[in-house]
């Protein structure tokens, strides 16, 4: 997608703590199962590099004893000590809670619990904060395919910032200006930035992913063949991608349907 198209549209949120009522239970739980799903993918990282800037070991939580043993700045670490931080205060705060004494497990468990260590607002701001930082050191860790689905540019006039969402995220914040976005205002931006543009039929599948009406090529083919969708006057092979969208959107939810259904 071209930034010099993107058009003007509702300010959303200009920091990373605003909107968080709504979501911060949420993703917070999203980010913590990410955590505890990719913490040794990072430890692994980490060990095939070396901890050359640190010279420090990969960090290991004993098992089944809680809290895990503090051993050094590395970043595999670090999510294991939240981790086992998280576990321990739902200990303290679940007397009939017990742990799985597999590693993975129990912190899985205990991230789906989060909701049950956050007594006020603060506690939850101050989950959301860690989990999200550390998702997204470990996301730069691993790669842009651990970071989740390009989402289009950030929407803060000046940003480059580039915005990725996991199927598992409802939110995040951008990378370069920390900006809080849902999934939904993403969706609406990148939206609104097309709606003018004429793309072909490739560039409209690759777009429709981007706005999660995903379309396969084919049937894009059959809706041009057919009429459904109009070639531009001029015969260049483009199609406008505000009417492929209103067909693609109804595809979309309509597949998402049936699928529940299934």
């Amino acid at each position: 997608m071209s930034r010099r198209h993107a058009r003007a549209v509702a300010p959303i949120p200009a920091r990373a703590h605003d909107g968080m009522d709504r979501l911060s239970i949420l993703t917070t739980r999203a980010n913590l199962l990410w955590l505890a799903n990719h913490q040794r993918d990072v430890a692994a990282r980490e060990a095939q590099q070396g901890r050359a800037f640190s010279g420090m070991p990969v960090y290991r939580s004993t098992e089944p004893s809680l809290p895990g043993v503090l051993s050094g700045p590395d970043l595999s670490g670090d999510i294991a000590r939240e981790l086992d931080a998280l576990v321990q205060q739902l200990m303290d705060a679940v007397p009939d809670w017990q742990p799985d004494p597999h590693e993975t497990r129990r912190w899985k468990d205990a991230a789906g619990r989060i909701e049950q260590v956050c007594e006020t607002p603060q506690d939850a701001l101050a989950w959301w904060d860690t989990a999200s930082a550390l998702r997204t050191r470990a996301e730069r860790a691993l790669g842009p395919a651990a970071a989740g689905r390009f989402m289009g540019w950030c929407a803060v006039p000046g940003c480059d910032g580039g915005i990725r969402l996991a199927d598992d995220q409802d939110a995040t914040t951008c990378p370069e200006c920390e900006t809080f976005v849902t999934r939904e205002q993403q969706t609406a931006y990148v939206v609104e930035a097309l709606g003018d543009r004429l793309m072909t039929l490739s560039e409209l599948a690759t777009a429709l992913v981007t706005v999660q009406a995903e379309t396969p090529w084919r049937t894009l083919q059959t809706w041009a063949r057919r009429g459904q969708i109009t070639e531009h006057e001029d015969g260049s092979g483009m199609y406008p991608f505000e009417q492929a969208f209103t067909r693609a959107a109804r595809r979309a939810t309509r597949v998402r349907v049936e699928g529940s259904a299934a």
